[in-house]
Formats: structure tokens, C-alpha cells, sequence
């Protein structure tokens, strides 16, 4: 482990250096002291995000994960500390994002003696950390504990729980002996698959998507890395381009081609997209509002995703691709033909939505002097199009 071993709170800190973890979010507590100092004493490699509360602590690591890359780690101590945690861990499983929750826990000896703000911990977060929750009960088992539940985090994309009594944080890192029984070697390596479907579920994929003459890609979080495969397959084929919420960092919001966010909180133009494409290409999306996709019947689909269980759960699928977006996107690309498809059609919905959010942003509010035709609906406005849209919010 890097830096000075000291304490076993020290270790645990030099442990997230050797991940890669540059920021930590928390809330201080008296059963997360030690941790706290390690993390002072080691603030030139990560730096300690002090939220409000420890709700806030653990949304904040949920958002590192989504938005900035990697593990978000987030800091609590036992009892009322570990409980606020629950909301901000839930959004991590709820959109499949890793997140290693650190919590501190009474003094071993007093365990399940009901002692000040003890909590079972295990069956608090057995539901939201159910991929890996483990309590480091010695000074030994901090490296394997925390490299697990990093590996597991990163493998299942969830969050996971590593509980540390305050007596074991205090104690002194034990000088490492990799050849003594029951003790357990570890490192922080860790690798994902190229992961490509077969040649001949590309070309049927290709063979559909060649077919149609109106073609959507509705790009998810999944497709994250792969932008400009995405954009390359959208030229391509002459397509309308759409995001679930949490694909909205994916690609480039400016292009001419790009609807916006599709559902609830989306846009005219992505709900024109869907109600007129005859084709649907689903990029690493397990979008839940299942009544912004097409109608039954309306639209043939490819679905790309890593995970074969996402497959169809959310829309009828002709063709499953089974492999990592960017890869899958790069060897389909070849198999299209290029063609102008109803790009200019989807450009005009494109324009529409980019005119009815100017309108809105320079809505007056109730008793300006100022008023216009096109500022008046209030939220309310109806469909722009001929096919169903869908009220920005």
C-alpha cells in the first residue's frame, strides 16, 4: 500500500490512493475520527469533500460515478451517520453506478451490546449493498476487504459497503506476511473484457437497420466512451439521435441531428423522433418510460448492451447484440450503407424544440406587461408536431 502504513485508518487511506480515488465525500463523525486524521494527514492525494449531511455525502459519490468516471467513495460514521446514507446509495443501485461506502462502527468489544448508536449495519445495507457488504473485524483484512469492494463495485456497477469498527481504524497496520494461513494476498488490478457479438448477429443487425427507411438511436449511460461511434452510425444512416436521462453527458447535445432527452423530463423533438421513426437502435439504454418509445408494432429494434438481461425488458428487440458499446458500434459500422435517410426531417423537429425552449426561457411571469402568442401556454403547450410530443420539464 502506498505511503507510511501507521494506522490501520492510515492503510485504508494509502488503499484508496492505490485505486486511483482522488476524492472522498463525507460528513465527520466521532466513530470516523481516525479516518479523518488519515485523511488530513494525506490531503495532498485526496482531497476530503465535507457535504451538509451524509445524504448529500453519499448523492455526491453517486454523481462522481456518473459524471466524473471511476468509484465514487463516500464517508459516514455508525449509527444516524450510516442510516442518512441509505437515499444517496439507493440513486447509485437504482442507475447502476459503483460506489464504495465507507462507514465507521462501534468499538468491536461492544458489539451487539445495544452500546451508543450501534446499529446493525449488515442488515441496514443488506438491500443496497447487496453485491459485497463486509466488516473488516482486524487490522489484516483491510487490503482484501476494500480491494473487493472496489473490484465488485467497478464489475456490477452498484454500490457496496466496507464497515470499519472505530477500535480497528485506531489499531496499528500490521506489517504485511503474504505466506501466513488465512491471510489473503490482494492487489488492485482489475480489466474489462473486448466484448464483441458474433459476425453473424452484426450483419442481421445491419441487414435490419439497412432495411429501414426512418431510423432513432436512443443512446444510455451504456454507450459512454463510444461518442464518436455513435455520431459516426447516426451519419451514416441518415438517423435521429435520442438520450435517456443519465445518456445525457454521452454526446454532443449541438448536433443537428440531436433530440435531446427522451420521457418525462425530455423534449418535442425526441418524442416526434420516436413516434415517427420505423426503426429503433438502442445503444446501452434501459430506459424505464417504456410509453416515449415507439408504439407496438410501429418499429423494428437492435438493441446493443453488455449485459444480456437488459436485452428487450423495456422494448420488443428483433436483433440483441451482446458487447461493449464502443467495440459493437466499430465493427457494425463497416455493414451500413450510407444514405441521407430523413435526416432533414428530423433536423426541422430539432429546430421546432430549439423554439419552443427559446419561447419559454423568455416567458414573462404572471402580471408582466409583456406578453406574445407564443409565450402564453404556460407549461401547456400543445404538440408541435403531427406525431405526440411531450411538455419540456
Amino acid at each position: 500500500m502506498s505511503g507510511d502504513a501507521g494506522t490501520v485508518a492510515d492503510a485504508l487511506v494509502g488503499r484508496l490512493v492505490d485505486w486511483g480515488v482522488d476524492r472522498v465525500f463525507g460528513y465527520a463523525g466521532d466513530g470516523i475520527d481516525p479516518l479523518l486524521g488519515a485523511l488530513r494527514r494525506r490531503r495532498a492525494d485526496v482531497e476530503l469533500v465535507t457535504a451538509r449531511h451524509e445524504e448529500m455525502a453519499a448523492f455526491m459519490a453517486s454523481a462522481q460515478a456518473k459524471y466524473g468516471g471511476g468509484v465514487g467513495v463516500c464517508l459516514a460514521t455508525q449509527g444516524p451517520g450510516a442510516v442518512h446514507l441509505l437515499n444517496g446509495l439507493y440513486d447509485a443501485k437504482l442507475d447502476r453506478r459503483p460506489v464504495v461506502a465507507i462507514v465507521g462502527q462501534v468499538v468491536t468489544t461492544a458489539l451487539g451490546a445495544g452500546y451508543q448508536q450501534e446499529v446493525d449495519l449488515h442488515t441496514l445495507f443488506k438491500d443496497v449493498c447487496a453485491p459485497y457488504l463486509q466488516t473488516a473485524a482486524t487490522a489484516d483484512q483491510i487490503p482484501h476487504v476494500l480491494d473487493d469492494a472496489f473490484r465488485t463495485a467497478l464489475a456490477t456497477s452498484s454500490p457496496v459497503g466496507v464497515i470499519v469498527p472505530h477500535d480497528v481504524q485506531k489499531a496499528e497496520a500490521p506489517e504485511p506476511d503474504p505466506h501466513a494461513h488465512g491471510l489473503l494476498t490482494t492487489s488492485t488490478a482489475f480489466a474489462t473484457p473486448r466484448a464483441v457479438p458474433r459476425e453473424e448477429d452484426l450483419r442481421a443487425a445491419a441487414d435490419l437497420l439497412a432495411a429501414g427507411e426512418r431510423v432513432a438511436v436512443l443512446v444510455g449511460q451504456g454507450a459512454a466512451g463510444a461518442e464518436e461511434e455513435v455520431r459516426q452510425v447516426v451519419e451514416r444512416l441518415g438517423a435521429g439521435l435520442t438520450t435517456s436521462l443519465l445518456g445525457k453527458p454521452v454526446v454532443d447535445e449541438s448536433l443537428p441531428s440531436h433530440c435531446g432527452v427522451m420521457g418525462h423530463l425530455g423534449t418535442t423533438a425526441s418524442s416526434d423522433l420516436m413516434a415517427g421513426c420505423d426503426t429503433l437502435l438502442i445503444v446501452g439504454s434501459n430506459d424505464p418510460w417504456t410509453e416515449y418509445y415507439p408504439a407496438p408494432g410501429q418499429a423494428r429494434a437492435v438493441q446493443i448492451d453488455l449485459t444480456a438481461r437488459n436485452i428487450g425488458t423495456k422494448h420488443p428487440v428483433d436483433v440483441a447484440l451482446v458487447g461493449d458499446a464502443r467495440h459493437t458500434l466499430d465493427a457494425l459500422l463497416p455493414l451500413l450503407p450510407a444514405r441521407e435517410g430523413w435526416r432533414a426531417e428530423v433536423e426541422t423537429f430539432v429546430a421546432g424544440w430549439r423554439e419552443v425552449a427559446r419561447d419559454r426561457v423568455t416567458q414573462e411571469t404572471p402580471g408582466s406587461t409583456r406578453s406574445t402568442s407564443s409565450t402564453s401556454c404556460q407549461g401547456s403547450c400543445p404538440p408541435t408536431r403531427r406525431w405526440r410530443s411531450t411538455s419540456a420539464r
